[in-house]
């Protein structure tokens, strides 16, 4: 589940009118991306795992217990159909996603070329990791003793009667 962002605290219309004038720069410059370009190891991970690029970039914050990331959506002042746009930072570096008709489509490319990046750092060693704070599973250690019990009761069971006796 993505952060639920006030978008009326003054952090985050700061944060999103610089980002905003960084998306008029690169859009004057004709900077943003039209596709989406991951490795294949993204591209590997991503059909393993079975996650959409959002659910993998949640899952990873939550397993290294950071902030989930926030994502910034914007509405591009052109007449086609490509008019969304998605930004995410993670680690001093800001993701843009690529031009999309919908915003849905911009943020799993934004989140696409992000975990791309973290595919990259630690992805695979995190994912494997059980949660930080969670105990780890420690297996039962078998008690050696039941065991020799067992096998004692068997040495028994295969000796001769006494006939005389009538016990073992």
């Amino acid at each position: 589940m993505a952060l639920k962002v006030n978008e009326n605290s003054p952090d985050f219309i700061a944060r999103y009118n610089q980002l905003k004038a960084l998306v008029a720069n690169h859009e004057a410059f004709g900077n943003i991306p039209t596709e989406v370009i991951v490795s294949p190891a993204t591209r590997q991970f991503l059909k393993e795992s079975r996650l959409n690029p959002i659910s993998a970039i949640e899952q990873y914050v939550s397993k290294k217990q950071e902030p989930p990331l926030v994502y910034y959506d914007y509405e591009l002042s052109v007449i086609h159909r490509n008019k969304f746009l998605c930004l995410t930072e993670y680690s001093n570096h800001t993701f843009f996603g690529m031009k999309s008709p919908t915003r849905e489509e911009a943020r799993t490319a934004c989140a696409m070329r992000c975990l791309d990046f973290l595919v990259e750092l630690d992805l695979a060693e995190v994912m494997k990791s059980p949660k930080q704070g969670e105990a780890e599973e420690k297996p039962e250690k078998k008690k050696p003793f039941k065991r020799i019990q067992a096998v004692m009761k068997s040495i028994t069971f295969w000796k001769k009667r006494d006939l005389k006796t009538g016990g073992i």
